[in-house]
């Protein structure tokens, strides 16, 4: 294994009001993260990422390092407990690597981040429009401050792990996203897996809720539903 770079980008912005502090539907903000990923590439011509399991297990467990140990309690906490690419535990990328035994890596780079908010009245809501700021933001970059851009318009990439997680601080109405996406090539000729965003899960389950209660509706009337 050989080449690995370090990128950091912080944003702190504060909209509404609300709760919610799990992700949910993680894979779905995993193929969500990538399809802003590889759309910036294609716009490069660059060839798409795939998702990477082992890569993702890297990734989360970062960001849910970095989310347990950030405290918020003022400027200086935030700025001494944000563990930016060291773990809270002293590892490098590197050392994480070795532990997780990811194997046939020629080159690993990484980019984190989080975005703060004062909350979540909609958490799929929040996380998507996260996840928009935090990539658009990466890719206005300019040189030489554009390492995070840099990254992800990397040729040689084949493939990139996505973590993402949020944090709570109780008491406080304070919230934030934190976003670890680590980049690889890997020597072994695997298959680069680029899963379909559909629609938002809050938006498909709510359309899937007035489909039942318009069946409902009908089967009271006496409207045979089984071939609708």
């Amino acid at each position: 294994m050989r080449n690995f770079s370090f990128t950091l980008i912080l944003l702190v912005l504060f909209p509404v009001h609300a709760f919610a502090y799990e992700v949910p539907e993680r894979d779905y903000w995993r193929a969500f993260a990538l399809s802003l990923i590889n759309k910036s590439r294609e716009e490069q011509n660059l060839k798409p990422l795939g998702l990477d399991a082992s890569l993702n297990t890297l990734a989360q467990g970062h960001a849910i390092d970095s989310s347990l140990h950030f405290d918020e309690s003022s400027i200086e906490s935030i700025v001494s407990s944000y563990i930016v690419h060291m773990s809270s535990d002293g590892r490098t990328l590197l050392d994480r690597t070795r532990d997780e035994n990811i194997t046939h890596l020629r080159k690993i780079g990484e980019n984190v981040g989080f975005r703060a908010r004062s909350g979540f009245s909609n958490v799929h809501r929040a996380i998507e429009e996260s996840l928009h700021v935090l990539h658009n933001s990466m890719m206005e970059e300019v040189p030489p401050d554009d390492s995070h851009r840099v990254t992800i318009l990397t040729p040689e990439y084949t493939h990139v792990g996505v973590g993402l997680e949020l944090h709570h601080t109780s008491g406080k109405n304070k919230n934030r996203v934190f976003l670890v996406t680590n980049f690889a090539i890997f020597t072994d000729g695997r298959e680069r897996f680029i899963p379909e965003v559909g629609l938002r899960p809050d938006i498909l389950k709510r359309i899937h809720q007035v489909r039942m209660r318009v069946m409902e509706r009908l089967k009271r009337r006496g409207i045979d539903t089984a071939s609708q």
